[in-house]
């Protein structure tokens, strides 16, 4: 097994030097590109490569997949409906240091982060929240994850329902927030101005 081992370290670093020599058309000098060749965990035959380390730093918050090499700010930051000053508010309410990598914190902290994050009107003060004197039930609540898409997508579909200024801009696609439209947003299949043959 370890002769195996060894065998494939060498083969990898003689993979590394290896050089190909490549002719210009033009000038006729030879261009020398490196070739990399990448070794996942498996064809170590246990050892760990470098897609195994990747896959040591995944850490789950609120159904989330979150990149646990990152400090705890950052990495909430990956929970859709969380930015930045957000991330920092939760770290602070939790008293957990923001810069402390993800992967480090225990599950008692992890559980205490998701119970803030899923209580933020308890724990945050109402400007910080997403979902400000909702239009159903009329409370302030903060929305994160798949929640968040699907409340968007019904408050979209109800301004379209009432012919909204703002859910006719959106069933155009054009900016529904008063910009100008002469030069930017043209993103659609117009036809410009032709040129005479």
């Amino acid at each position: 097994m370890l002769s195996a081992i060894n065998e494939l370290n060498r083969l990898i670093k003689l993979a590394k030097k290896k050089e190909v020599a490549k002719e210009t058309k033009k000038t006729g000098v030879k261009k020398t590109k490196k070739v990399e060749q990448t070794v996942s965990h498996y064809q170590l035959g246990g050892v760990k490569g470098s897609r195994a380390v990747a896959f040591e730093s995944i850490v789950r918050i609120l159904r989330t997949t979150l990149d646990g090499s990152k400090p705890v700010k950052m990495a909430l930051i990956g929970i859709k409906g969380i930015g930045y000053n957000l991330s920092v508010a939760i770290c602070r309410t939790v008293d957990i240091d923001e810069n402390k990598i993800l992967k480090e914190l225990s599950e008692e902290d992890i559980k205490k982060i998701e119970d803030v994050v899923e209580n933020a009107d308890k724990h945050m003060p109402a400007w910080m929240l997403n979902r400000q004197k909702d239009y159903e039930t009329g409370e302030t609540t903060h929305i994160f994850g798949p929640q968040m898409t699907i409340k968007l997508r019904d408050d979209i579909s109800r301004l379209r329902k009432i012919r909204a200024y703002r859910g006719i801009r959106h069933e155009l696609g054009l900016p529904t927030r008063g910009q100008r439209t002469k030069n930017s947003f043209r993103k659609h299949s117009v036809v410009g101005v032709a040129k005479k043959k």
